[in-house]
C-alpha cells in the first residue's frame, strides 16, 4: 500500500475502532446493570428477595450455556452486523417485557423471560472483542485490546450506577431505564462496518461446538482458558468478601461500592496506560505472571488492617487483571483461526459466567467463616488454577492459523510483535 493512502485508512479504521468502543461501552454497561436492576425491580414490587436473585440466575445460566451458540453464530451469519442488532433489539424489548410481566406473572414464565435476555450477553462480551480482528489491522490489536478491557471496568463502574439511578423509579421504569443502553447501541453499530461472510461457510449446528474444539486442540490456548475460569471463581469471592471486608472496616456496608470502584479503577488506569505502552513478550507467560500476583493479593487483601491498606490491595489487585485479561484476549487472537474466532470468545465468555457462578456460591458458603477464610479460598482457587493449567503447557510454537479462502493479509488475527505500534 503507497504511503498517500495510510492517513487515509488509518483514519478510517479509527473511526469503526471508535464505534466499537462504543457499542462495546454501552452493551456492557447495559449487562453489568442487569444484575442490580433485577434485584430492586423484585424488592420494588414487594416479591420475595429470593425471586430476584433466581431471575439472575436464570440470566446467568442462559449466558454461560449460551456463549458457544453466540459465538457459533457470529463466525456463521452473511452479516455480523445484523445479528448484533437483533441481539440488541432483543434485549431492550425483553427488559421492558420483563418489567411489565413482573407486576403480575408468577415466577416461572419472568425466569423464561430472562434466560432469553442472557443468551445474548457473550454477543456483547467476548464475543465482541472478537470482531476487533475484522475491523483492525493485525499490528493495532495489542493497544486496542488494552482499551477494550478498559471498557469492561468502565462498564462495571457505569452498570451498578445506573441501576442505582432507578430506585426511585417502578420497576418497569427501573428497567427500561437498564433498556436504554442496549438501544442506544444500535446508533454507534453501524460505524463499526463489520464485513459480511463469504457465502456457502454455513456448518449449521456442528459450528456451535468449533469454538471449544478450537480451545481443546491448543495447549495454550486450553491452558489460558483453564487459568482465567479459575480467575473468574476467585473474582466471585473478591465481590462476595466486599461487604463483609466494609462491615469488619467501618461496621456497615456503606464501604461496599468504595471497595469495588477501587477494585475497578485499578484496572482501568493499567489498561488506559499499557494501550500507549503495551506489554512485551508473550501473552501466556504475562497471563501467567498476572495469576500468581492476583492470587497473592487476594491473600493478603484478607490479613492487611484498616481502610488505607484495605484500599490499597484492591487497587492493586485491579491492576494486576488488566494485562492478565489483555494477555487472554492476544493469546486467543494469535492461536485461533479466524474464522472459529467468535465461538472461541463466546464460548470463553460463557466458561467465565459459569465459573462466576460457582465461585459466587462456594465462596459464599466459605464466607460465613469469615471474610479471611473467604480470601484466602479465593486465592488457593486462583493458584489451583494455575497448576492446572501448567498441566496443560506445551512449548509455544507460533504456527500461523488456517486462513479463510479470500482473506486478505491485513485481516490475519496473528498480531504482529507485541508492542509494535
Amino acid at each position: 500500500m503507497s504511503d498517500d493512502r495510510q492517513p487515509a485508512d488509518g483514519s478510517r479504521e479509527g473511526r469503526r475502532f471508535t464505534a466499537y468502543l462504543a457499542t462495546a461501552a454501552l452493551g456492557r454497561t447495559g449487562v453489568e446493570a442487569m444484575t442490580p436492576a433485577l434485584l430492586l425491580a423484585a424488592l420494588t414490587l414487594g416479591r420475595p428477595p429470593l425471586d430476584g436473585v433466581l431471575l439472575v440466575a436464570a440470566a446467568t445460566a442462559s449466558a454461560a450455556l449460551g456463549g458457544p451458540f453466540a459465538g457459533a453464530v457470529l463466525d456463521q451469519v452473511r452479516r455480523p452486523a445484523l445479528a448484533y442488532a437483533g441481539v440488541l433489539c432483543l434485549t431492550c424489548g425483553g427488559l421492558a417485557l420483563l418489567g411489565r410481566l413482573m407486576t403480575f406473572a408468577p415466577l416461572p414464565p419472568l425466569m423464561a423471560v430472562a434466560a432469553v435476555i442472557g443468551i445474548g450477553h457473550p454477543m456483547l462480551s467476548g464475543a465482541l472483542t472478537a470482531q476487533l480482528a475484522r475491523i483492525l489491522p493485525a499490528w493495532r490489536l495489542p493497544r486496542a485490546l488494552s482499551l477494550d478491557v478498559a471498557v469492561f471496568s468502565v462498564a462495571g463502574m457505569a452498570g451498578p450506577a445506573l441501576a442505582g439511578l432507578g430506585v426511585t423509579f417502578t420497576a418497569e421504569g427501573q428497567l427500561l431505564l437498564v433498556g436504554a443502553p442496549f438501544a442506544l447501541a444500535l446508533l454507534p453499530l453501524g460505524g463499526m462496518r463489520l464485513p459480511r461472510r463469504a457465502a456457502g461457510r454455513g456448518a449449521g449446528w456442528p459450528a456451535i461446538g468449533s469454538g471449544l474444539r478450537a480451545m481443546v486442540a491448543d495447549r495454550v490456548l486450553r491452558e489460558v482458558t483453564v487459568l482465567t475460569s479459575f480467575t473468574a471463581f476467585a473474582q466471585a469471592g473478591l465481590v462476595v468478601a466486599a461487604p463483609l471486608l466494609s462491615v469488619a472496616l467501618t461496621g456497615g456496608l456503606r464501604w461496599t461500592g468504595v471497595l469495588l470502584v477501587t477494585l475497578a479503577a485499578g484496572n482501568l488506569v493499567v489498561s488506559v496506560v499499557t494501550a500507549r505502552w503495551p506489554l512485551r513478550g508473550r501473552p501466556e507467560v504475562v497471563v501467567r505472571a498476572s495469576a500468581v500476583a492476583y492470587a497473592a493479593l487476594l491473600c493478603l487483601l484478607g490479613l492487611v488492617k484498616g481502610p488505607p491498606l484495605t484500599l490499597v490491595v484492591m487497587f492493586l489487585a485491579g491492576t494486576v487483571t488488566a494485562p492478565l485479561f489483555t494477555g487472554l484476549f492476544r493469546t486467543r487472537f494469535e492461536r485461533s483461526p479466524l474464522h472459529v474466532q467468535s465461538g472461541v470468545f463466546g464460548t470463553g465468555a460463557g466458561l467465565r459466567s459459569f465459573s462466576f457462578a460457582c465461585g459466587a456460591a462456594t465462596l459464599g458458603v466459605v464466607a460465613q467463616y469469615g471474610v479471611v477464610w473467604c480470601l484466602l479460598a479465593a486465592g488457593l482457587a486462583q493458584l489451583a488454577g494455575l497448576a492446572l493449567g501448567l498441566l496443560t503447557h506445551a512449548p509455544w510454537r507460533p504456527a500461523p492459523p488456517p486462513r479463510e479462502p479470500g482473506v486478505a493479509q491485513d485481516e490475519a488475527p496473528v498480531p504482529g510483535p507485541a508492542g509494535a505500534l
